[in-house]
């Protein structure tokens, strides 16, 4: 019987094949660096520096991932809200062309901080990075306690997506080739969910914003 895959082998693969755009692109302009034209060493540099900074955010990503993967969640009493309020404020302070509206109830839930935290800083990065072209972010962050159970949403007014929001969670899906980002933000937000027994789903329409729902059950 053959062995099952590891996903993390699976994972590095896909990340050696994804990481090999930006390198060609660095390597395509660094000759031109020594072109007599300024405006075009000007260019040459600024798709470099772009190029670079997609492959540096590309390994941050992977790091992260493997670190969750590598994670012993110890779940403690955690309150919920305090924690996506910090989490929000760390992503409205460099946020000019976003507004963050946050309504949450004082809940506490037994969690692991060190998942929460990157859980919503990937799915308030999502909402930022796609937003509209021409227009404002509005992002809005709910928490409600419902019976045995609290429920954590993410709204916003972006360039929404097609199809089914389970793929989204998928390492290096993306809902359009021109999108931006590592591929990996909402697998990282998915692997999270996963490792501390949250239910995380997406909703959406193209050019009508995405809703993340988050069931946490005590």
């Amino acid at each position: 019987m053959a062995d099952k895959p590891d996903p993390e082998i699976g994972l590095l693969a896909l990340a050696a094949h994804e990481i090999q755009g930006p390198l060609r692109r660095i390597e395509a302009y660094a000759d031109r660096l020594a072109d007599p034209d300024p405006a075009e060493v000007a260019r040459a540099a600024a798709v470099i520096l772009r190029e670079a900074a997609r492959a540096r955010r590309l390994a941050a990503d992977v790091i992260a991932w493997a670190k969750i993967d590598a994670t012993d969640a110890v779940a403690e009493p955690v309150r919920l809200d305090l924690l996506v309020t910090a989490v929000a404020d760390d992503w409205a302070a460099g946020a000019e062309l976003a507004d963050i509206t946050l309504d949450l109830e004082p809940t506490t839930v037994p969690a692991d901080p060190a998942l929460v935290r990157p859980l919503v800083s990937n799915l308030l990065e999502n909402a930022l990075v796609h937003r509209k072209p021409e227009t404002r972010a509005t992002i809005t962050v709910t928490l409600r306690a419902e019976d045995s159970r609290a429920v954590l949403a993410v709204a916003d007014n972006g360039v929404g997506f097609a199809g089914n929001g389970a793929a989204l969670f998928r390492p290096f899906h993306r809902a359009g080739s021109d999108r931006p980002g590592s591929g990996l933000g909402l697998a990282i937000a998915g692997a999270a969910a996963e490792r501390l027994g949250w239910t995380l789903t997406a909703e959406g329409r193209p050019g009508d914003g995405a809703l993340f729902r988050m069931e946490i059950r005590g």
